[in-house]
């Protein structure tokens, strides 16, 4: 058995630049509005308006994907060895949920209302109906514990290890998922929500007034902080490796360690993109939107290795550019032997010629 652990830094003189400075520009190849994209079994999946599902083993070149979905999937989740999509609202009097173990096979499920928003974690996947005020929890997707929140119209979703929230113009809080407790009443409409560094930060989805990020630990009480660059709505956040991305509609790119001081990147070079969403999977920032666009960030975090032949064995390794990466083999986890080292110019490459010590091989990555 083949084992692969993922990278260890180490001290080095060089500072690489910046990947979060840096985006490729991709299309799913059809003029269509995405509206969430999640990474799962070997697969970014990326859906949209008019039943539309893509996938991709890397998130630059994609393929459509057929279902039997004509409503808008407004949401995607991965967990539990499973990807689970919200179809349809109140609008469109469509309201289902599409499952697929791979991504590309998918069975249609009638919900009772229509699903707004949808995530994963902690081994749950929650959701919300805004226009039904309900939040839920189910293992698989499919079967579903729900509680009336009131005219609470909750659609933002967030989690850490201790604690589920969800918040429309009010902040409810649960420890399991469950036996939701309001909180406090907000006078903006939190919709897109991640944790990081010990706070919960979160900004609008709708478009109706410029969107903001605000901070809570606890969603008790939020903080209004300023945002540089050009105002911004349909804005989306999420937490990659340490640091906070917002996403808006002006293709606005900003990031923050804190929630507190935000930094401008790309300043100008997205102006013209919609971008509602974006998520951070496999070492990338990804962001999706109108046109079919989406855009895909530098490595940035840990180093990735994935086993490209077993028999002819040949390593992976995807890591942050310019950084220097040795590679080690172990049978036992505390015995290390050097295979390779090397500057990574082009974040992606493969190692061939390996003879592993057995068939219970570690495999791991240092970088600076």
């Amino acid at each position: 058995m083949l084992l692969l652990v993922g990278a260890i830094g180490f001290h080095a003189d060089s500072v690489p630049a910046d990947p979060l400075d840096h985006w490729t520009r991709t299309n799913v190849g059809t003029n269509v509005f995405l509206r969430g994209l999640a990474y799962g079994n070997g697969r970014f999946v990326a859906v949209g308006e008019g039943g539309a599902i893509f996938q991709s083993v890397d998130c630059l070149s994609w393929s459509r994907v057929q279902s039997a979905a004509v409503g808008s999937l407004r949401a995607i989740a991965c967990g539990n060895g499973r990807f689970v999509v919200t179809e349809g609202s109140t609008y469109e009097k469509i309201q289902n949920i599409l499952t697929s173990p791979d991504g590309t096979n998918w069975t249609r499920h009638s919900s009772p209302f229509p699903l707004n928003n949808i995530v994963f974690g902690r081994g749950l996947f929650v959701a919300v109906a805004l226009e039904n005020a309900l939040a839920g929890v189910s293992t698989n997707g499919l079967d579903w514990n729900w509680q009336y929140l009131g005219s609470t119209f909750p659609l933002g979703i967030g989690m850490n290890d201790t604690l589920f929230m969800v918040a429309g113009n009010q902040t409810f809080t649960s420890p399991s998922g469950s036996n939701w407790v309001a909180g406090t009443r907000t006078f903006f409409t939190p919709s897109s929500i991640a944790y990081g560094n010990g706070t919960f930060v979160c900004v609008s989805l709708f478009p109706s007034y410029p969107s903001n990020p605000y901070t809570t630990t606890d969603g008790l009480e939020w903080t209004l902080w300023p945002a540089p660059g050009p105002i911004f709505s349909w804005g989306a956040v999420a937490f990659a490796h340490n640091t906070f991305v917002i996403s808006g509609n002006t293709g606005v790119l900003l990031t923050s360690t804190t929630g507190t001081n935000w930094v401008e990147r790309a300043p100008g070079q997205f102006y013209n993109e919609v971008l509602p969403f974006v998520t951070y999977a496999q070492g990338r920032v990804i962001a999706v939107g109108g046109s079919g666009t989406v855009l895909v960030s530098d490595h940035y975090g840990p180093a990735l290795v994935t086993i490209e032949k077993q028999a002819d064995l040949r390593l992976k390794i995807s890591a942050q550019k310019n950084k220097l990466c040795v590679i080690e083999q172990s049978t036992d986890f505390q015995n290390w032997t050097e295979l390779s080292r090397y500057t990574n110019s082009t974040e992606t490459t493969e190692i061939g010629g390996i003879v592993a010590s057995n068939s219970a091989t570690i495999f791991r990555v240092l970088t600076d």
